[in-house]
Order: structure tokens, then sequence, then C-alpha cells
């Protein structure tokens, strides 16, 4: 069953995902983690809710991702601000274009995951 999803709907979310998180890479390590997830709990799941099961999981995931890169991305702007403070017209540079790179990523979540993503 898991085999046959996995041939069946692997590209296709990665491709979702891909979307969300705009890193093929990173897309493809989160449908993995949603396919290991799903054979940890094979036995409660049925072969109708699989596909179902997998775009929840992978939809999950990359909020997730999305959140920890939102939190790295304030890390590295403190950091940056913080331990180069005479270099302040490169730093306002650097600042913008990691909150640019944010805003991209966020508009492209779904209206649920981006008012999730806001409030926290």
């Amino acid at each position: 069953m898991i085999r046959s999803a996995f041939i069946q709907y692997r590209q296709w979310l990665v491709n979702y995902v891909c979307k969300q998180v705009d890193d093929y890479a990173e897309a493809e390590d989160i449908v993995q983690s949603a396919f290991l997830r799903l054979l940890e709990m094979q036995v409660g799941v049925r072969e109708e809710s699989v596909k179902n099961l997998l775009f929840t999981t992978c939809s999950r995931l990359a909020c997730d991702w999305l959140r920890h890169k939102q939190v790295k991305n304030r890390v590295d702007i403190y950091t940056y601000m913080y331990a180069r403070e005479d270099e302040s017209t490169e730093q306002a540079i650097r600042v913008h274009e990691l909150e640019e790179q944010e805003l991209k990523v966020v508009n492209r979540l779904s209206a649920q995951c981006r008012a999730v993503y806001c409030l926290s």
C-alpha cells in the first residue's frame, strides 16, 4: 500500500511542497519525512485515506519548515545587526533582503497556513 502510494504520489507531493518552500531539495526531504511518518503509523491507515493523509502531513511539515526558517532568519538578522554595527548600510540591505524572502515564502502559503504563521 505505501509502496504504491510512494510511486503514485511522490512527485506530485514534491511539486506541491516545492511551491510552498521554494526549495526542491527541502521539498523532497519533507515528502520523505511524510512517508516515514506514514510507515510509522501504518497499522491504523486505510488505503482510501493515504492520499489525504500524505497531503495533510506534507502541508504541516512545510509549515513547520517555514516557521523554522523564519526563526533562523530572525536570528541571522539580529546576529548580523549586533555583530557589525559599524556597517549600517550593508546591514540594512541584508535585513531588507531577508524580510523580502520571508514575505515571498509566506505569500505562497494557503490562507489558513499564512494566518497560523503570522499569528505565531
